[in-house]
């Protein structure tokens, strides 16, 4: 197999112009090597319990408002059955959006596409 290597300069041009393209390629691999990957991670995990740990501290610092939002809602506030998007209206509810942190019991119930949407 041929590798091309790119300066990173003219790969993120060339990333502008193929998102779309790299985006469908990757998720075909990854649909198509899932297992894989799934038995790396967990052996990574196994191997480096203090890097994940380390990890998820840095991940809880640098999210702390969010994360303390998220259990405030989850343990305050359930989904309503049948409950549906309160964004696009169509799928079921299965999720709380925060617009704003600092309101941590003001929420959006929505579908797991259009909260990760709003997050983006």
């Amino acid at each position: 197999m041929f590798l091309f290597i790119m300066k990173p300069e003219d790969y993120k041009q060339w990333y502008i112009k193929n998102k779309e393209r790299h985006l469908s390629n990757m998720k075909e691999y990854n649909r198509c090597h899932q297992e894989e990957n799934k038995e790396r991670v967990n052996k990574w995990r196994k191997e480096n319990p203090e890097k994940l740990r380390e990890a998820g501290r840095r991940w809880y610092k640098n999210r702390r408002e969010a994360a303390l939002a998220g259990s405030k809602a989850r343990h305050k506030i359930k989904i309503p059955l049948g409950q549906t998007c309160e964004l696009c209206g169509i799928k079921k509810a299965t999720q709380r959006h925060h617009p704003n942190y600092k309101e941590p019991l003001r929420i959006l119930f929505c579908c797991a596409k259009c909260n990760t949407n709003e997050k983006a």
